[in-house]
């Protein structure tokens, strides 16, 4: 679970849908890697970097928490 990134796409006023959108990623293939089931790429991660904002360091975006 990432939860910093699901905190800034809520704080980003985005349901899940429309941010997989945003960042040109199927639905069901973002809440996949959302849950870390599967990883995501290093250019998935730079594109939800760049729509969440640069004030964000991947460190914190991508660090893994328990559920």
């Amino acid at each position: 679970m990432f939860k910093n990134l699901q905190a800034e796409i809520v704080r980003k006023g985005m349901n899940y849908m429309e941010f997989a959108s945003a960042i040109n990623m199927n639905y069901r293939t973002f809440r996949t890697k959302l849950s870390g089931k599967t990883e995501f790429c290093l250019d998935e991660m730079k594109a939800i970097k760049e729509e969440i904002g640069n004030d964000y360091t991947l460190e914190y975006l991508f660090e893994q928490s328990e559920q």
